[in-house]
């Protein structure tokens, strides 16, 4: 069925977890992006059926799932935009404050749909974010898990994510409901600094707080301070990010 209705344009990325493609949809004379994963991947279905419980322009379209020979094929719909990594380091040189805060607050909303349904997504990083057009959209569930209803915190058997990025439970194999926020303030942190004409010191947070704590708000200070606490639980959540991101902005 691939090579029948599909047609590869060109390689996107390649990785362990496996392949993404541009192809054409020869039945739709559409783009679509393609990934092909081994078949044994242990988090397989998460990745195909956690997107699909949302149907939102921040949340990654799935078109169809079908395996062939050893490979599962996952079929999406295709954003024609840089990643937010990519985008961020050809514009960070002239990128003003507000619109990195601006970035950090269309980051949030998909992470507000994911908290709704108690969804983490475990690999928050610039590369996961997709600028399509105006806003941006989440991609790459293949870490994501979903909590039980009214439950905190989960064991999973195994760590997920991108160490850089990676709250500390998730290195004792737990997750909660506020392990993205951590991601999330790495991603600010690592930013901020490079706006700022600092290098990032990822082995040491309080190191990367101090060097840009007196020339952003108050606001993303406590975002911050306040995010990368060791305990999920006393960290602030989503909404609350959110909403603080919304008072530096409006």
């Amino acid at each position: 069925m691939f090579k029948q209705r599909y047609k590869i344009i060109n390689l996107i990325e390649s990785g362990a977890f496996g392949k993404v493609y541009k192809c054409l949809d020869t039945k739709t004379s559409n783009y679509v992006a393609i990934k092909r994963l081994l078949s044994n991947n242990k988090n397989i279905d998460n990745e195909i059926n956690i997107p699909q419980m949302f149907n939102h322009n921040n949340i990654i379209e799935i078109y169809d799932t079908f395996y062939e020979n050893e490979n599962m094929i996952i079929v999406t719909k295709f954003y024609d935009g840089n990643d937010l990594l990519d985008y961020f380091n050809i514009n960070f040189i002239n990128m003003e404050l507000i619109e990195l805060i601006n970035i950090f607050y269309k980051m949030t909303h998909s992470l507000i749909l994911l908290n709704q349904k108690n969804v983490v997504h475990l690999d928050i990083k610039p590369e996961n974010y997709i600028v399509n057009h105006n806003d941006l959209v989440l991609i790459d569930f293949g870490s994501a898990n979903k909590l039980d209803d009214k439950k905190e915190i989960k064991n999973i058997g195994y760590n997920a994510g991108t160490k850089k990025y990676s709250p500390p439970e998730v290195f004792n194999n737990l997750i909660h409901i506020n392990s993205d926020c951590w991601n999330l303030s790495i991603c600010m942190l690592q930013m901020l600094n490079l706006i700022h004409n600092n290098d990032y010191v990822c082995n040491n947070i309080n190191d990367s707080i101090k060097q840009i704590e007196s020339e952003i708000p108050k606001e993303l200070n406590y975002i911050i301070k306040n995010s990368l606490i060791e305990n999920p639980s006393d960290r602030i959540n989503i909404l609350e990010i959110n909403q603080e991101l919304k008072q530096i902005i409006v």
